[in-house]
């Protein structure tokens, strides 16, 4: 990225990948341009001694400045990334933006969000737009940057652009002096590749215009937000619902859970997992980001670590009871499980205890059958973390959340599916999950795909499993399954 003042790169960095997976810098290469000298001074960014690595680096467009997003440090479970901003003409000292998040009273509050992407403003190095995951959703912020008086110190006031939806990306657009431009793509449930231009007046009012976007018109279904207690704090989730719902009714229901566990369910149009593939056939969804999810301040993302099957197990049987009490419309005697990744694991956790029995059936995409084998998979290094060392250091905290360890009262009809060359999870796996049941005597299905990964992306192969699923979850369904 060429600057005013020299090039700004990333580099693959000189660590030990066996110890620091996916390690990289930022270099600044000083050039005069004018003069057309060569670099002499080569400038590393970062703060200080924090040791995550800087990413989402973009340099202001009068080439004055940089930013960057970095976590303090590298080896933590999770953390939200901070922002800094560096003046190139004196690019050795890195200045972290303290975040500020405007109130309608006119007053501003610290704010700590999990910022995923940045992007500076086509009119003024003081302004620029972030992407960030709040609350099952991904917004658009902007952030006018402003110094103290006297002082180095970064403040950054945000205000909310978009804030509905998901925002896969933002760009810069000119406009007329005084007026700034972006160009959002973003989804939602029922619609995906909405492009939009939000434009920012001199008088701080925002507009957004529609250009174009592609519906789901055939589809009445409807979604809406609950809240219920879980196992430490109050748990958000999805509930999907068929068209022409009446709650005087009563709805099988499939429960999915994502994958992670550091990530979340938004209102975004996903291609995998999307509940218009159940709710258009009559079924109810609830998608609930459950203990570990993004997007519900960082304290609730880090509650899954040390901790995987503890306070996530409690949050489904939390669910359970919420919709005894608040939703008559669910039919409890019919309800499907299903997770991908982590909530794979989940659904191979709950397998082995008694909330089991409150499914008919369950569906496990790419989840882990035995802990200790998520040493065989492309990220090793990252496991120490979620359990607080590695499994010759403390062999008990690894059994102790083992999905394999329980596999004697398994007795709910599970389907599997894995790709073949998944290096996240191992298919064998799913391999063991499955001659588990077959030999046990538990009603099982084995779905492979050769030529897919940790997630499925060929639209032939999602096809064949999408169908698979639903008419798994229709075979288990028709009877019902007494809740014991």
């Amino acid at each position: 990225m060429l600057g005013e003042h020299g090039i700004l790169l990333s580099t693959g960095g000189t660590g030990n990948k066996n110890a620091i997976p996916f390690h990289k810098e930022l270099i600044y290469l000083e050039v005069n341009w004018v003069k057309g000298t060569k670099a002499t001074k080569a400038t590393k960014f970062g703060y200080k001694t924090w040791t995550g690595e800087p990413q989402s680096f973009s340099a202001s467009h009068d080439g004055l400045f940089a930013m960057f997003l970095q976590s303090e440090d590298s080896g933590a479970c999770f953390s939200h990334d901070s922002l800094f901003i560096v003046s190139l003409v004196n690019p050795e000292h890195s200045q972290i933006v303290h975040l500020f998040q405007a109130q309608k009273e006119g007053d501003c509050s610290p704010w700590n969000p999990r910022i995923l992407s940045t992007l500076w403003s086509s009119q003024s190095s003081s302004t620029l737009y972030a992407i960030v995951d709040e609350k099952g959703a991904m917004s658009v912020w902007k952030i006018t940057l402003s110094q103290n008086h006297g002082s180095m110190d970064w403040k950054g006031l945000c205000l909310p652009v978009v804030s509905n939806g998901c925002t896969s990306s933002i760009f810069p657009l000119t406009g007329p002096e005084g007026e700034e431009r972006i160009l959002v793509a973003r989804s939602t449930f029922k619609r995906t590749g909405i492009l939009e231009v939000a434009t920012l007046g001199p008088d701080g009012q925002i507009h957004v215009q529609s250009i174009t976007e592609h519906s789901v018109p055939s589809s009445s279904a409807t979604h809406e937000e609950i809240i219920f207690q879980g196992a430490v704090t109050t748990v958000s989730a999805f509930v999907h619902k068929p068209g022409n719902f009446d709650p005087k009714k009563k709805y099988p229901l499939i429960v999915i859970l994502h994958g992670g566990p550091n990530d979340a369910w938004r209102d975004c149009w996903p291609k995998v997992w999307n509940p218009l593939l159940w709710t258009d056939q009559g079924y109810m969804v609830i998608t609930p980001n459950i203990s570990g999810s993004t997007g519900y301040g960082l304290p609730f993302a880090c509650s899954i670590y040390q901790n995987w099957g503890n306070a996530t197990l409690k949050d489904v049987e939390c669910l359970f009871s919420y919709m005894e009490t608040c939703m008559p419309f669910v039919d409890l005697s019919r309800v499907v499980g299903a997770g991908y990744s982590f909530g794979g694991y989940m659904m191979n956790w709950i397998a082995g205890h008694a909330v089991s029995a409150r499914f008919c059936a369950l569906i496990v995409h790419a989840g882990v059958y035995s802990i200790r084998n998520l040493m065989g998979g492309d990220l090793p290094i990252i496991f120490k973390a979620d359990f607080g060392c590695f499994p010759w250091e403390d062999a008990e905290q690894w059994e102790k959340w083992d999905p394999s360890r329980l596999c004697q009262h398994w007795k709910t009809p599970m389907m599997f599916s894995h790709g073949d060359v998944d290096y996240r999870v191992p298919i064998t796996e799913s391999l063991a999950a499955y001659n588990t049941c077959h030999i046990r005597g538990v009603p099982c299905q084995f779905l492979v795909f050769p030529n897919e990964g940790h997630t499925i992306s060929r639209p032939e192969n999602l096809a064949q499993f999408q169908k698979a699923m639903v008419d798994w979850a229709k075979q288990w369904m028709e009877g019902g399954r007494k809740i014991e």
